[in-house]
């Protein structure tokens, strides 16, 4: 997947694609949040609701294709750039070389963005709220789409960002940049 940097960047584009994981929450994952059991990857997580802290795991499934967010995971936590301390962030900022926050997480997404093609007023979220557009558009209820993506019950987030045009197909480009990247090792 060409240099590490663009293995980080890509395995963030999977979890935020996937997950509708926030950048805060990204950057604050560690070794320690990470579990591998079998097929699935469980990330723990915590999530200020009303000044309270809420735990949360989010769950992956092993996928047999090309762009699985538990393979890029278990390739980044393997590659020397991958801090191996357990209770340090995992993503890198390579130009100061010390630990990625929620806003160096988002730059790395934009910056994988721009690579696909994705016209700069759609940021990060675009990603999160496409995966919400997914979740509704395969029948899930507004509650469900709140607790697979940590809103806050009662939260209509969900159906604010619903249907905005460019949303459902952010995921499905950052996926099919993935494989091409694939495709062109094997070839």
């Amino acid at each position: 997947l060409g240099t590490a940097r663009d293995l980080m960047r890509r395995t963030i584009g999977l979890m935020v694609a996937f997950s509708a994981t926030r950048m805060v929450e990204l950057a604050k994952i560690t070794r320690n949040d990470i579990l591998f059991r079998d097929e699935i990857m469980i990330i723990k997580t915590v999530v200020k609701k009303y000044k309270k802290p809420k735990q949360f795991e989010i769950t992956f499934n092993k996928r047999q294709i090309p762009c699985c967010p538990v393979d890029a995971m278990k390739s980044w936590l393997s590659t020397e750039e991958c801090t191996k301390k357990l209770d340090e962030g995992i993503w890198r900022y390579y130009e100061r070389k010390k630990k990625l926050g929620g806003i160096g997480c988002s730059r790395e997404l934009r910056l994988l963005l721009d690579e696909i093609g994705i016209d700069k007023e759609y940021a990060g979220s675009t990603v999160r709220h496409a995966k919400m557009t997914k979740l509704r558009d395969e029948g899930a209820t507004q509650e469900e789409v709140n607790e697979a993506t940590r809103l806050t019950t009662g939260s209509n987030a969900c159906d604010t960002f619903y249907y905005k045009p460019i949303a459902r197909d952010i995921g499905a480009l950052i996926l099919k940049d993935f494989e091409r990247e694939e495709s062109k090792e094997k070839g």
